[in-house]
This record gives C-alpha cells, sequence and structure tokens, in this order.
C-alpha cells in the first residue's frame, strides 16, 4: 500500500498521521429488510443511561454504561427536534474510565457546565467504594476525565469519616434533594438497624461556603422519606409521621448508632437489592422517586410532600406509569430521566441491572416513554422495548464470530455463535446467526439470514463457537463448534466443493475431546504439515492444541502436552479466563490473537518453528480494541483492500467492524531542496542513518513501527548533534516507519529492512 511512496524522485511525502490508527467501518447490515441504523454498535444486555455533552457542541449525547459487559457506549446526538437521533460514535469510547464498576452515572457536581463521573471503584485495601472523575474538555473539543476522589466518605460527627456503603447490585439516586445547589446522594446500605429504608447523604459543600467545588457529605437521615422497602414485592410501608421511620424503633437512637455502641442489636429484615432513580415528575419542588427491586419487574413512582425540611412519602403508583402501559422488565428495573427526542422535555428510559439473569432478552432491554406532558407535569407514553438495541446487531450473551463463505459466492460471510438468547421465563433459544454478504468483493453489506443457522439449535448447547475448514479433504469446508460444556461437535458439509454448504447430522463429542469448560475451537494447520490441527481455548485460560496425526482426509487428533499450554501462555495469569483463539497467517508468519473475559485483545508471535516454545507478546491490549467483557476477535480482509479488518464479538452479543484508519490522509508535499531530515540508506541492512539537516528546537524521539502499527522500538534524545544511527539489525525484513517527534516537528517517514 505504502511502497510507491518509498521511490523517491524529486519528490517526498512526509506523512503527517500516525499509522496504525483503527475506525469502525461503514458497513451496512439488513435485517427483516431494515436497514439498521447502528449495526455494529456491539449490543446491549443491562444499559445504564446518561446524557452528556461529549464533542462540546452545546448538544447534550448519550452514553450506555453496560453493567454486565463493563463498558461504556458513546452516541452523538444529532439534537433534531422531536427526533430520536443518536449515531454510534465508538470514537469517545476510550475516553470514558475503564475502570468503573456496577454503575455510572454522569452529573455535573461541580457546576461548571460539564457532565462528571459517579462510579463504583475498587481501591486496593479498601475495596469497592463510590467514586468520581470530573469532565473537562482537550484542546479537540473531546471530552476527558480525571479521577478525583476514589473513596467517597461521610461524617456523622464523629471523628473520623466512614466510606460511603453502596451494595454491589444497587443504583443510588444522585441528585440535588434539597434544592441548595450541590448533589447529595439517596442509598439503602449495610446497616444493623435501617436496612430497608433509604439513606441521605446531605451535600453540605455550598453550606460550607465551598459553592459546588466539593464533595463534602454528612448523613442526614438514614431514613429519608419516612418510608420501607417490603423486599418481596414493589409496594413499600409508609411512616405515619416525620418523626418516625416505618417499623423501626431504631430511629430515635441515631446518636447511639453514630457512637457504633448498638453492634450487637440484630438486623431489621435484609435488604434485597433495589435501584432508586429521583425525579420531579408532578413540578411540586419535591423529589419523587422511581423504585426497582430485584424482587419484582416494575417500578414504583413514590412521592410525598414536604413538612419542616422532611420529606414525608405518602403516595405509590406501584406499577408506574398505571395510566399507560406499565413497566414489565424480567429482572431489577432501573429508570433515566433525559431528553430522549431533543424536544426539551424529560422522557423516561427503563432497562433491567440483575447479572446473569436473563440480560440477553433483546425486547426487554431498554423500554423508552415519551414525555407527552410538560416537565411539571409529566406524562409518559409507552413507545418501544427496544431503544437503541433495535437498530444494532445483538444475538444475545456473548458473540463469537467466524469468517465463511456459506454460499460460496466469493464473498466472506459471518457466522456468529454464542451463548444463546435468553427466554421470559427461563432457558434459552440456542443457535448460530448467519450474516450473508450481499455486496461485493470490495463493498461488502450483510444481510441477517437466520439466528439458526445450520439447524443447531436442535442441540440445545450454550456456548456454540464456530470454526470452519476442511477437514475430510473433499473439496468443501466443515465446521466444528465448542460449546460451554467443554466438548466439541463435528458437522460434515456433503454439499461438494462448488455447491453451497449442506450440512450432516452433528457428531457430538468429537474425537472425545473435552476440555472442561467453555471450548473455543480454532482450525489452523499449525505445523504445516498439509492437514488441519486444532488449537482449543478453554475457561481456565489456556489453550490446548491438538496436532492432527492422521491424514488431509482422515483427521485424528492428539493432544500434545499434559497439560497443554500453547505458546507458554495463559490469560489466567492477568485475572482472566475464557481463553478464546484466533491464528492468523500473516504473509506467511502466524500470528495468535486472544480474546478472553477481562475483554482487552492479546496478540502474540514467534510461532513458527516455535509451536511448543513460549511466543512473543506482542501486545496485552492489542489497538486498544477493548470492547468490555468476553471480546472475541476475528481478522480478515474484508473489503479486498490490502488492510486487515477485526470483528469484534462482544459480550453483549453483538459485533464491531474495525478497519485501518487511512494514514495518507494528511500529505504535505515537500521538495527535496527543503526537506530537514535524510533517512538513509534505503533500503537499509544493518544500520538506519537519520540526519538533521536543520537544528531542532528541545529535544526529540524516534519510534518505529511496523505495517501493522505495532511499536518495535522507541528512544529519547537530548539535542546533542545532527546525526543519528538506529540498528535495525535484529529487525525481520519488510516495511517499516520511522515517526521523528520534536517540539516543533513531526513526521513519518517510510524505509526497507533488507
Amino acid at each position: 500500500m505504502v511502497l510507491r511512496f518509498l521511490l523517491l524522485l524529486n519528490t517526498v511525502f512526509f506523512i503527517n498521521t500516525i499509522y496504525g490508527q483503527y475506525v469502525p467501518m461503514d458497513i451496512s447490515l439488513t435485517e427483516n429488510n431494515n436497514v439498521l441504523k447502528n449495526p455494529w454498535a456491539g449490543g446491549m444486555n443491562l444499559p445504564q443511561f446518561s446524557e452528556v455533552d461529549l464533542n462540546n457542541d452545546g448538544i447534550l449525547d448519550l452514553v450506555s454504561y453496560d453493567r454486565e459487559g463493563i463498558v461504556a457506549s458513546t452516541f452523538i446526538n444529532g439534537g433534531s427536534t422531536g427526533i430520536v437521533d443518536y449515531h454510534y460514535a465508538p470514537e469517545y469510547m476510550k475516553h470514558i474510565p475503564q475502570e468503573v464498576r456496577n454503575f455510572m452515572l454522569f452529573r455535573d457536581y461541580n457546576c461548571d457546565g460539564i457532565e462528571d463521573i459517579f462510579g463504583m471503584y475498587e481501591v486496593w485495601g479498601q475495596g469497592l467504594g463510590i467514586a468520581v472523575w470530573k469532565g473537562s474538555y482537550d484542546a479537540n473539543d473531546t471530552i476527558q476525565f480525571t479521577l478525583v476522589k476514589d473513596q467517597l466518605k461521610y461524617d456523622v460527627g464523629s471523628t473520623f469519616l466512614y466510606k460511603m456503603f453502596l451494595y454491589n447490585t444497587d443504583l443510588p439516586a444522585i441528585d440535588d434533594i434539597d434544592g441548595d445547589g450541590d448533589l447529595d446522594i439517596l442509598a439503602f446500605t449495610m446497616d444493623i438497624f435501617f436496612p430497608n429504608n433509604v439513606f441521605w447523604y446531605k451535600n453540605t459543600s455550598v453550606e460550607n461556603g465551598y459553592g459546588c467545588d466539593s464533595l463534602d457529605f454528612d448523613l442526614e437521615t438514614q431514613c429519608w422519606g419516612l418510608f420501607a422497602e417490603t423486599g418481596d414485592s414493589s409496594i413499600v410501608n409508609f411512616g405515619p409521621s416525620i418523626d418516625s421511620c416505618f417499623n423501626n424503633p431504631y430511629f430515635s437512637l441515631m446518636e447511639f448508632y453514630e457512637d457504633d455502641k448498638l453492634s450487637n442489636i440484630s438486623r431489621n429484615g435484609r435488604h434485597i437489592g433495589a435501584n432508586l432513580t429521583t425525579v420531579d415528575f408532578n413540578g411540586d419542588n419535591v423529589k419523587d422517586m422511581a423504585l426497582g427491586g430485584v424482587t419484582y419487574k416494575n417500578v414504583n413512582m413514590i412521592s410525598g410532600i414536604e413538612i419542616n425540611d422532611t420529606i414525608l412519602i405518602s403516595t405509590q403508583d406501584h406499577k408506574f406509569p398505571s395510566y399507560d402501559e406499565p413497566i414489565d422488565i424480567y429482572s431489577f428495573v432501573s429508570t433515566y430521566f433525559l431528553d430522549v427526542n431533543n424536544d426539551g422535555k424529560t422522557d423516561m428510559l427503563a432497562s433491567p441491572s440483575e447479572l446473569a439473569i436473563g440480560e440477553s432478552i433483546t425486547d426487554s432491554v431498554a423500554w423508552y416513554y415519551q414525555n407527552v406532558g410538560t416537565n411539571n407535569n409529566m406524562v409518559f407514553n409507552f413507545q418501544q422495548k427496544d431503544f437503541l438495541v433495535g437498530e444494532m446487531l445483538d444475538i444475545g450473551y456473548r458473540a463469537f464470530p467466524a469468517i465463511f463463505d456459506y454460499n460460496l459466492d466469493g464473498l466472506y460471510d459471518i457466522v456468529l455463535g454464542s451463548f444463546g438468547r435468553t427466554i421470559v421465563g427461563g432457558g434459552f433459544n440456542y443457535g448460530m446467526t448467519l450474516l450473508e454478504n450481499t455486496g461485493s468483493v470490495s463493498n461488502p453489506s450483510f444481510n441477517l439470514v437466520t439466528y439458526d443457522y445450520a439447524g443447531l439449535s436442535s442441540l440445545m448447547l450454550n456456548g456454540l463457537y464456530p470454526t470452519f475448514g476442511d477437514l475430510d479433504g473433499d473439496g468443501d469446508v466443515d465446521m466444528i463448534c465448542g460449546a460451554q460444556d467443554g466438548r466439541l461437535t463435528y458437522v460434515e458439509n456433503i454439499a461438494g466443493p462448488l455447491d453451497p454448504a449442506v450440512w450432516d447430522t452433528p457428531v457430538l463429542y468429537y474425537k472425545g475431546i473435552d476440555v472442561g469448560d467453555a471450548s473455543a475451537p480454532f482450525l489452523v494447520d499449525l505445523d504445516r504439515d498439509g492437514d488441519l490441527d486444532l488449537v482449543v481455548g478453554q475457561y481456565t485460560g489456556t489453550i490446548h492444541y491438538f496436532e492432527n496425526s492422521g491424514t488431509p482426509t482422515v483427521p485424528d487428533f492428539s493432544p500434545v502436552g499434559s497439560p497443554t499450554n500453547l505458546g507458554g501462555y495463559s490469560v489466567q495469569n492477568s485475572g482472566s479466563r475464557n481463553a478464546m483463539p484466533f491464528v492468523y497467517d500473516n504473509n506467511g508468519a502466524y500470528e495468535l490473537f486472544i480474546g478472553h473475559k477481562k475483554g482487552n485483545i492479546i496478540h502474540l508471535g514467534n510461532i513458527d518453528i516455535n509451536i511448543f516454545g513460549v511466543y512473543d507478546t506482542l501486545s496485552t491490549n492489542f489497538m486498544e480494541f477493548y470492547q468490555g467483557t468476553y471480546t472475541d476477535i476475528a481478522v480478515c480482509d474484508i473489503d479486498n483492500d490490502t488492510k486487515l479488518d477485526y470483528l469484534l464479538g462482544t459480550g453483549r452479543g453483538g459485533l464491531m467492524v474495525m478497519t485501518e484508519k487511512d494514514t495518507l490522509t494528511e500529505l504535505v508535499n515537500v521538495d527535496m531542496d527543503q526537506k530537514i531530515i535524510n533517512v538513509y540508506p534505503n533500503p537499509a541492512y544493518d544500520i538506519l542513518n537519520v540526519a538533521f539537516l536543520h537544528q531542532l528546537d528541545g529535544n526529540f524521539s524516534f519510534t518505529v513501527y511496523n505495517t501493522l502499527g505495532h511499536e518495535i522500538y522507541h528512544h529519547f534524545f537530548k539535542k546533542s548533534d545532527i546525526n543519528y544511527q538506529l540498528n535495525i539489525s535484529d529487525l525481520p525484513c519488510g516495511v517499516y516507519f520511522v515517526d521523528v517527534q520534536a517540539k516543533n516537528y513531526n513526521d513519518i517517514f517510510p524505509f526497507i529492512k533488507q
């Protein structure tokens, strides 16, 4: 692609963009004759929605934090009045902190007009707590965040501060509860006497004269609203007056609690789990609360009156909104209030939030209610059950992509395995998804053909993980599938070499191979002896190698090593599991990509003639392709432009399609007589000389990249000379780029290593 720029005559092209950046591909996907608006947005399982201006254009965009996927997806709002106008914009995702756990809510705590982040964060030795990241904009008007408080604490009038506790299951309300201009927090908490009551952590920043730019909290009350959750239904019990907390005799003994003198008294009923969101839906300047619980499927909107600065909850709509279609989501509902359709009025979104309980039911992931009233009298009218997720590919829980030309038309099709699509009430819809490429060799587009490709739903196996190859030497491509039970299933293609695939009866427990749990197979001739071998990832994080000791027509797989740890690498070393391998032949050299539970892609090299050795770790976060937990990867050139493309299956059941960014979009045509750096000889063998023809200001650095954008060499220099030599004797032959950066200068020069 870039060789033509190496043969310089009278002109040299200086490349001003960094080689090796990747962007989403613009490829269409059709489902049921409907072209999806955001097809490759990665799916949704347990989304939490917040408004935030990502690009500083004055329009509030959308961030969806997926609690199960542990990743924030970013959507730019086009701002069209009265229209839901969100467009997937993954370039902003890397600016959202990845260390947030359990919940992420954007709120402007310091009143600077820029949304900040409240979320759970783990501090070593202190466990999880509520943390805050301050938002700001960089020079490109892109939002960025800085951790300013790793553990929120509160004062109870004692000699030290207490860490603000929140159950891992719960979602707190973060809002200006008392109307004084700073953000307070409401949450259920672990408490001896008040497990079913809401704690109010009052922000005293304004009262203490700090304005908004502070995070000082007092425990104002252990029974905000003076109500109590029942634990097994959405109905709450009201307190009789502002002098009592429902069914809690210790309400008047708070001073003893603050001195920690009642720890030996037994608890009240256990808090099970609840999500809290506050909104003044009736315009009376008293915060109302939408309450969702882990034991019920609906939402209770509770509201009350203010008496002497105390809120007394007195009314409830426990199947809200009872005047329209009530929320009925299968598990642990959370609610979010924001202007979804750009009409200036506050709408409502509702979604599930309980881990491992059917989080992949696509038509129950995000309910959208439009406010057809006013902001002082909100009236929510049901619109849809698949807000945003209905515009993207979402096959359920996890997605395992494989490339396969199923109809022999010369185009790459995509087969997606998954853990399954959850059914309301329990169980799964099993099977694999087929995306047919209906475009052309250079301009692919896809159509979702079926969620049950090859009829494998009949096997009722979770975690179907496909790989393809001609195992019997008859000229057509066969299939092997892994599964959550750790075994393999073989399905022979009986169509013949010139016809679209026709699948025979599946052979279960193929060759007696069982890796324990979560088998993730990949067929490849790893030892290059002319027949296909098997590499199989598994739950504990290692990859097994099964060498084909048979023939190209009669395979016989034998495990190599006991236990096998292909490449000497295990994702368990980084606290992860579920290794998912993909081997790619990059111009005659194998490279191993590993997806796994934590989500960052591992990239290993030095495999050929070193199968049983330790592979080189080229990257532990390949191209920063983080798409949340259980990200899997497949590699190909899907549009035949000589650049590698990457299919990223997500734990949320979706797919990302990434390609190399065009690095030749910003070219400066410089006459040879005006250039200030000379790189020679080119091609080079052992030494590459870099000569500065003019003095540069300040210090500078050299960075060498290969054609995949991987950093090979980096060195920082203090200004002392104008001639430098780089030792490239250890580099494999090929094309490279040297990136020269100084205070007022940055250029990239290609060279050939021979």
